[in-house]
């Protein structure tokens, strides 16, 4: 009965001692000092050597298995074995060779060589200890690229399937779009609006950063659990998967936060501009990317009840830094001037201001007998921000997209491996 398994998985106090084909269990525990007599059943041998008394054994072996990251295979394709002159036998993989229809095996010996366990278990080398070589079977069966594939696309199915999550998001960017709108209603062009002006491209910012951060945050801990279970499965490895999570929500944020920018924009009576509308929507665009990323380092480290604390917290002192100094911007220190170029709350509000009012905006009109900031440039001077180019305030935060990318893939490893 038990060689009508085709895979096996020997779990002892936590600890993975086997994993792999039912026919290499017996050479397998050979390698390790542990012969099975003829009279046993494999699965009842291995049951008793590693109860609860026997905790040498399960050191041992789950140090050969790598704790379950190495798997004894039944078959392997010839070209991926490591065959050596040494004839000392460690252990024996079946290997098939197709005779028409008809199978065959033949054993191949693999090199033995000691192995150190990890933190976790005994640091003490033992001779009887194999170490997983590459004459084990690949630590994942399909290669990288269809991982990715195989993820992307079920994240793309999933995400379509979500159909209240999809429907809150559009009738949130929906009603925020009018919303604001409204409130900004061709106001844009008014002289005498400049703290409105500036409320308008905080706003916009904020509106982004929070939407996009705190959906990860409070979604994406959910999926943290679900990977550590299937990465410890060895379903997949993680570069695939942070790879199509990353990619696979790209055209949803994009279509939603397009949604917001172009009710915002035209409602908002700004100019008529192919060049200003873009920028405009690619600074959101950008901002909402970062915001994901930082989302997404709360979520891989924190669950969702302190996710949703450490989340506002992380925000506060990149919105303090993006507000800060504006009524006095020719004043600010170098050292304070220094430490807000790592805001990228304020590398948009800048982005946008420039991207409003520079450019070689026209005039603003001016209903009253006087309005100071009827000219653009004397907004973009007055804010200190006339030696400035919406592209520089776009390479930073391009740059804080990648780090906060990095950071999250190194926080995810440490979840995974830790």
């Amino acid at each position: 009965m038990f060689q009508l398994f085709d895979h096996v998985y020997v779990l002892s106090q936590g600890y993975c001692v086997y994993q792999g084909s039912t026919d290499q269990l017996v050479p397998f525990l050979s390698t390790v000092g542990l012969h099975c007599p003829l009279t046993y059943n494999p699965a009842d041998y291995i049951i008793e050597a590693t109860d609860g008394e026997e905790q040498d054994n399960i050191e041992k072996l789950a140090s050969a298995t790598a704790n379950g990251k190495q798997s004894l295979c039944k078959t392997r394709d010839i070209n991926n074995c490591y065959l050596t002159d040494d004839t000392t036998k460690a252990c024996e993989l079946l290997m098939p060779e197709l005779n028409g229809n008809v199978v065959t095996s033949k054993l191949l010996p693999l090199p033995p060589i000691n192995y150190k366990a990890g933190d976790e278990m005994n640091n003490d080398e033992d001779d009887d200890v194999v170490k997983p070589s590459n004459t084990w079977c690949v630590e994942f069966p399909t290669s990288g690229w269809s991982q990715f594939c195989t993820l992307w696309k079920r994240m793309i199915l999933q995400l379509y399937r979500n159909k209240i999550g999809l429907n809150i998001q559009f009738y949130h960017h929906l009603i925020c779009g009018l919303a604001v709108g409204i409130v900004f209603y061709d106001k844009a062009n008014d002289g005498a609006q400049f703290f409105n002006h500036m409320k308008f491209c905080m706003g916009n910012i904020l509106f982004h950063t929070f939407t996009q951060s705190m959906v990860q945050v409070l979604a994406f801990p959910s999926e943290v659990k679900l990977l550590k279970q299937e990465y410890f499965n060895r379903w997949y490895s993680l570069r695939p998967y942070f790879l199509a999570l990353q990619l696979s929500r790209v055209p949803s944020i994009i279509f939603f936060s397009s949604i917001y920018t172009t009710l915002v924009y035209f409602m908002s009576g700004l100019p008529y501009e192919l060049l200003r509308f873009s920028m405009f929507n690619i600074i959101c665009l950008l901002v909402c990317f970062v915001s994901e990323g930082m989302g997404l380092l709360v979520g891989s480290i924190f669950n969702v009840t302190n996710g949703s604390a450490v989340g506002p917290m992380m925000i506060a002192p990149f919105l303090g830094l993006a507000i800060y100094g504006f009524d006095f911007a020719h004043q600010v220190p170098w050292i304070m001037e220094f430490v807000m170029q790592g805001s990228f709350l304020r590398c948009g509000v800048i982005g946008l201001v420039i991207t409003v009012f520079g450019l070689n905006r026209e005039p603003l009109h001016c209903d009253t007998g006087y309005c100071h900031f009827k000219d653009p440039n004397i907004i973009i001077y007055y804010l200190n921000v006339d030696r400035k180019h919406p592209y520089f305030e776009i390479i930073k935060l391009v740059v804080m997209l990648v780090l906060f990318r990095i950071f999250t893939y190194f926080a995810l490893r440490r979840r995974l491996t830790g």
